[in-house]
């Protein structure tokens, strides 16, 4: 694979962005007891997150494709340096939710302008293997950062897990400020800038771009209170917490790298649908019929079903738009992607309540919902391979008259 120490680099913000969103939700109990507020509040701190990278990312559409990638990136770890290092210092609610909504913008920047290095730097047909390298930022996130900061807040405090992230993403600034070289490519092959009217005038752009936002709401319906379920719906011990997150990121980790070699091998169809029945059959036993036994094994598929549908949906969604569009491509996927996620959240809070001991309400109804949506998954990656194939075959078309013109 081409530039692999650019897509290495790519793969550690991805790291940090997915620890950085992801560590509020085991943590949170902890950070419920520690700041004070309700176990049903979780999910706002979570939706905070998400819902700010969303507008950010919105807002920098028009803008990411006009500057170096290099600088962009750099920009935006500084800002998640120092917003991550806010999150340590929160005393209450409010101040926690204040540190990630500013975490959430500059993250959601990051993550925009590495998914559009990696369209820059490697070839479409090797796209799903290096997709699948950044999509293990996130069972990377749970082999090594989860297991760790759970570890430091039971026996420091809830506040040094922060504080630690902070440092790791001073070491990754350094490393990309060394590494990665200028990256002005997309601008010198074509002076244009993302247009929003290609939304129009290409029908797989604009699924392409809620495509991700598809993949994510019914998972992100349930991933704020996974741990909440564990711990007091299934009697999961809390001091075995970090070595569930463990397991789970080192059998996630496998799979995906698996399924990026699939996805560059087979249709985006084919492994997209067949991941989307696992992730509803593993919401079906263990939200719907409550199956409580083995949880480890419902914990584990679950994560890996829905990462792993991720792949093959962004290797295809990474083939629509030209080099001069990446970026602003990639931005407004990401801000309905968040937008996605933060609706999945906050929606799950008006479905679920918790009773007196902690045990989350509702779930059956939390599953349905999230089953149904994942309906939605299949439909539009058929829609975008179509659409694909047809404009292949008319620039084929266009093509051949110049080519017989010229033999003759």
């Amino acid at each position: 694979m081409q530039n692999k120490h650019i897509v290495f680099l790519v793969v550690l913000v991805q790291f940090i962005n997915a620890l950085d969103f992801v560590l509020v939700m085991p943590m949170g109990p902890d950070l419920a007891l520690g700041l004070g507020f309700g176990l049903e509040h979780i999910s706002w701190v979570a939706s905070s997150y998400t819902i700010s990278a969303a507008v950010v990312s919105l807002l920098s559409v028009m803008h990411l494709d006009k500057f170096d990638r290099k600088k962009v990136l750099v920009f935006s770890l500084i800002g998640m340096l120092l917003s991550t290092a806010m999150g340590g210092l929160s005393t209450d609610l409010t101040s926690l939710l204040l540190s990630r909504v500013l975490a959430g913008g500059f993250g959601g920047m990051a993550i925009s302008i590495g998914v559009s290095i990696v369209a820059d730097v490697v070839p479409q047909e090797q796209r799903g293997k290096a997709l699948g390298m950044v999509m293990a930022g996130f069972p990377l996130s749970a082999i090594l950062g989860i297991p760790l900061a759970l570890y430091i807040s039971d026996q420091t405090s809830w506040q040094s897990a922060f504080y630690l992230l902070a440092a790791f993403i001073f070491v990754v600034l350094l490393t990309i400020v060394w590494q990665l070289p200028k990256l002005v490519g997309h601008r010198e092959a074509n002076q244009g800038l993302f247009n929003l009217r290609e939304l129009i005038r290409r029908p797989e752009m604009g699924i392409g771009i809620l495509l991700v936002g598809i993949c994510v709401f019914p998972a992100f319906l349930i991933v704020p209170h996974v741990s909440t379920i564990n711990q007091f719906n299934y009697g999961f011990p809390r001091a075995d917490l970090s070595y569930l997150y463990l397991a789970t990121g080192i059998i996630n980790l496998i799979f995906v790298l698996i399924t990026g070699r699939l996805a560059d091998k087979y249709s985006a169809l084919t492994v997209g649908s067949f991941w989307a029945v696992v992730l509803a059959a593993d919401i079906t036993l263990w939200m719907i019929f409550a199956v409580s036994w083995p949880v480890v094994i419902l914990h584990l598929i679950f994560f890996v079903s829905f990462t792993a549908l991720m792949i093959p949906s962004a290797s295809l969604a990474s083939k629509i738009p030209a080099a001069h569009q990446r970026a602003g491509f990639s931005a407004l996927q990401s801000f309905f992607q968040y937008l996605a996620t933060g609706l999945a959240a906050s929606a799950s809070f008006f479905v679920i309540h918790a009773d007196t001991e902690g045990n989350l309400m509702n779930l059956k109804q939390l599953g349905l919902i999230a089953i149904a949506s994942l309906v939605l998954i299949p439909v539009a990656i058929w829609f975008i391979e179509r659409r694909l194939k047809l404009a292949s075959k008319q620039r084929s078309v266009d093509v051949s008259p110049a080519v017989n013109d010229a033999a003759i």
